[in-house]
């Protein structure tokens, strides 16, 4: 007979504890490498000059006394520009009004929830839950009118830590280059 805890236990067995070990080990080894070549920041944007302004998701941010809803600053937006130098607003030749509703089917595509959706002020809030860690990430899109159709900006800030590994920047661009597919006709 075994005690709880002793060695020959399932709940004390080393083959278990290496076993259940083992496989939180490839988890940590890809994060420390996620880690490597990315700047530790944790709010990226497509416009580090004038960045999409989280409005609905503020109370959501403040309950969890998460990080502050408002972009960092200038040495924020610097970092960002060497860690993800292509990171930039799409234009697409579409009016506004026609490029909002693509944006929002595509934002919607993400599997982000959705928090506010505004045709009025041209603007997405949603969330993400990351799978593994269970963070939460807040991201805004702004669809605004230029002389040449409409012009996306896109926010992602993660509401906990200080840097997201490459999460946000990743997102924007897969949610960027969705859009564009989803903006082609035929689509």
């Amino acid at each position: 007979m075994h005690r709880a805890g002793s060695p020959a236990t399932a709940g004390g067995c080393r083959w278990h504890q290496q076993r259940r070990d083992g496989h939180r080990q490839p988890a940590m080894t890809r994060l420390s490498r996620a880690a490597v070549g990315v700047p530790p920041i944790d709010d990226i944007t497509t416009d580090t000059d004038n960045p999409p302004a989280f409005v609905a998701v503020i109370k959501l941010r403040e309950a969890e006394d998460s990080n502050p809803s408002t972009y960092a600053d200038a040495e924020t937006a610097a970092l960002q520009k060497r860690g993800y130098p292509d990171l930039a607003s799409l234009s697409l030749a579409l009016a506004p009004d026609e490029t909002f509703p693509i944006a929002l089917a595509t934002a919607k595509k993400m599997s982000w929830t959705i928090v506010e959706a505004d045709p009025t002020t041209r603007r997405i809030e949603a969330s993400e839950h990351s799978f593994w860690m269970g963070f939460t990430d807040d991201i805004v899109v702004r669809v605004a009118a230029v002389d040449s159709g409409s012009r996306i900006d896109v926010r992602s800030a993660s509401r906990h830590g200080r840097s997201d590994l490459g999460v946000n920047a990743a997102r924007i661009g897969t949610y960027l280059a969705a859009l564009r597919e989803a903006e082609k006709p035929g689509n």
